[in-house]
C-alpha cells in the first residue's frame, strides 16, 4: 500500500485474513459441483468464480 493523501478506511481491511479465510471457510457439497456440471456442461476448461457465497456464481 502506498500513501495518496486519501484516506480509504476498507484499505487493508482484511490484509492477513486469508489464511484464516482458507481454513475456516466450509466448503460446499459434492452434489453442487455435480449439479453445476449437468446444468452448465462444464469440462473443466473454464472458469468459475464462487462471489462471496451469497448464491452468485460467473462462469468464464
Amino acid at each position: 500500500m502506498s500513501w495518496d493523501g486519501r484516506f480509504n478506511p476498507r484499505e487493508g481491511l482484511f490484509e492477513g485474513t486469508a489464511r484464516h479465510y482458507v481454513r475456516y471457510r466450509p466448503g460446499y457439497p459434492d452434489v453442487f459441483f455435480e449439479d453445476l456440471n449437468r446444468r452448465f456442461g462444464l469440462d473443466g476448461t473454464g472458469r468459475l468464480l464462487d462471489l462471496e457465497r451469497r448464491g452468485f456464481l460467473a462462469l468464464g
